[in-house]
């Protein structure tokens, strides 16, 4: 199905579109005369009238807008919330990316915000149910999806940063322009060292020893996490040698 993009309500709680993603997506669509379906909600008016509300795909709709083109949508009637639920909770059976989760998530969000009792709490056990994770997981991801915007996952796909450990890093940030900028100097990095790890391994390895010599905590656990995918084997078992020693 496709509808006209001016149709479709935008909700003002979506953040604000970022101009270098949209030029992005208008030349990719024109490129591959393609578009990936956005999601919207039908709801009726209290004349019976059908109106369609933006669920998902906030920088697509605004490339469809200025290329004046009809936009495909995934149409999820107001009556079937439990359906949509029930397809974000087979998305933990699938082989997905770290951004592609809090993509995944971010649509878990938005539908549950809808309920009228809906509290923090309910929305992270929630997550629990329809993903299996943790309530920790669940925590992290809802605050991924909350804080990082559609077009800075966008620019994660594909990528050797495409990962939770780095996802964190970008929420940490106070802005989208200061993630893209982020993101663009890591890719960057990575173009000009190849197969090599993001920073020196060796002060990486370090790291990890001095926190193991210390005992874990559960926030230690999660840093240490990061620090393993940034890592060689190498150097991280010259580190640990040393470890052992003591």
């Amino acid at each position: 199905m496709e509808l006209n993009p001016e149709d479709i309500l935008v909700p003002t709680r979506l953040r604000e579109l970022n101009p270098n993603h949209v030029s992005k997506l208008i030349e990719s669509i024109r490129q591959s005369k393609w578009i990936s379906p956005i999601t919207v909600f039908k709801k009726y008016t209290k004349d019976g009238d059908e109106v369609y509300q933006l669920i998902a795909g906030n920088h697509r709709l605004e490339a469809a807008k200025q290329l004046s083109i009809q936009i495909p949508v995934t149409v999820i009637d107001d009556d079937s919330k439990a359906q949509l639920l029930e397809v974000v909770e087979n998305y933990s059976r699938l082989e997905l990316t770290a951004s592609e989760k809090i993509q995944h998530q971010k649509i878990l969000n938005e539908v549950y915000k809808m309920n009228t009792n809906a509290t923090y709490q309910g929305l992270v056990d929630e997550t629990k149910t329809r993903t299996g994770v943790s309530a920790s997981i669940a925590r992290r991801n809802i605050s991924h999806a909350h804080k990082i915007s559609d077009a800075v996952l966008e620019e994660l796909k594909g990528s050797k940063l495409d990962s939770h450990a780095f996802i964190s890093t970008l929420s940490g940030m106070h802005d989208d322009c200061a993630r893209l900028k982020r993101i663009e100097r890591e890719k960057e990095r990575l173009s000009k060292i190849g197969e090599r790890t993001l920073i020196d391994d060796s002060g990486t390895a370090q790291a990890i020893a001095t926190i193991m010599r210390s005992g874990l905590t559960d926030q230690e656990l999660q840093h240490c996490r990061g620090l393993l995918q940034l890592t060689s084997k190498k150097s991280l078992d010259v580190a640990l040698e040393a470890v052992i020693k003591l």
